[in-house]
């Protein structure tokens, strides 16, 4: 996982997500396979870091061809949300599509795959994200800031569906377990059932295709 500055986008640090629960203030996660461990040099930004977070997903699983990845960061990112079905909340960017309890879910939008495809692959994050309160002290003493504290156990309270035409069925997906159609498929969505008491937030998503 990488640490971001919200003010300018900075790369803070690289952690592992195995010491989660994490607070900071100030700052946001950007997403990273537990598998990749992208490079970080002095002159990294969030731009190159999604590249390198992107192709070392695919690289991970050579026997595909492409990628689609979305670190949901930027509005571009969040625009491959669909905005008719499901029931989710979104807020400023970044990493903040969350899936209300019991819900009908986050679904995104039709992707297209290039030149189609009749094997994918789907990854996901999810996090349980909290927040503090911004408490006034008493006179001569300092500020307590609002924290927020990203929880990255939970994963498998999302039930996720992929959904490609022109196969057309909700067809569930295991994290990282391919699934074959018997034709070529020209675009995916994927579909994020939240079945968990929690309000869950999903970090990012990807299809790799054949």
């Amino acid at each position: 996982m990488i640490i971001v500055n919200r003010k300018d986008d900075s790369i803070v640090q690289q952690i592992s997500s195995s010491i989660s629960p994490i607070t900071m203030n100030g700052r946001y996660m950007l997403d990273e396979p537990d598998f990749v461990k992208a490079t970080i040099t002095p002159s990294s930004t969030l731009t190159s870091l999604r590249t390198d977070i992107s192709t070392a997903l695919l690289g991970t699983y050579n026997n595909y061809r492409g990628i689609i990845y979305n670190p949901l960061l930027t509005p571009t990112d969040i625009s491959k949300i669909d905005t008719v079905s499901g029931r989710y909340q979104i807020g400023t960017t970044p990493n903040t599509v969350a899936s209300y309890p019991n819900a009908t879910g986050i679904y995104t939008i039709d992707i297209t795959v290039p030149s189609g495809s009749d094997k994918f692959l789907v990854y996901w994050r999810t996090a349980k994200i909290t927040y503090s309160e911004d408490t006034s002290p008493l006179i001569g003493q300092p500020n307590n800031p609002t924290l927020v504290q990203y929880d990255l156990s939970g994963t498998d309270d999302f039930d996720v569906y992929l959904v490609s035409t022109p196969d057309a069925v909700f067809r569930p997906v295991t994290l990282l377990e391919s699934i074959s159609y018997a034709s070529t498929q020209t675009d995916a969505k994927l579909v994020f059932i939240n079945n968990s008491s929690n309000k869950l937030h999903l970090l990012a998503f990807a299809i790799l295709y054949v």
